[in-house]
């Protein structure tokens, strides 16, 4: 997507640690999608006390120091996302 190089200069040139996507425009169903993210985003913010939009969104940029301080326990999605993640210096 468009929105990774300015992820990318967020984690490498303003020294964040984790960036996280957002789906501002949603084009799903308003009572199967919309509503009961809504109502997700709300309860884990609420309980997390962590002020994110989206915690659903997978687009995700991470330093690799973050990323190799986190144990990982066999989730295939997670060590996807890592390896991709892990490579993003050879793109740019």
């Amino acid at each position: 997507p468009k929105e990774i190089p300015e992820m990318y200069n967020m984690i490498t040139n303003d020294n964040y640690d984790l960036v996280s996507g957002w789906k501002k425009k949603r084009f799903d169903s308003v009572l199967s999608k919309n509503i009961p993210s809504k109502i997700f985003n709300f309860a884990a913010r609420l309980t997390s006390g962590i002020k994110l939009n989206d915690f659903n969104c997978g687009l995700k940029a991470f330093k690799r120091d973050v990323i190799k301080s986190i144990n990982v326990y066999f989730d295939i999605f997670f060590m996807f996302y890592s390896a991709i993640i892990l490579s993003f210096d050879c793109f740019f």
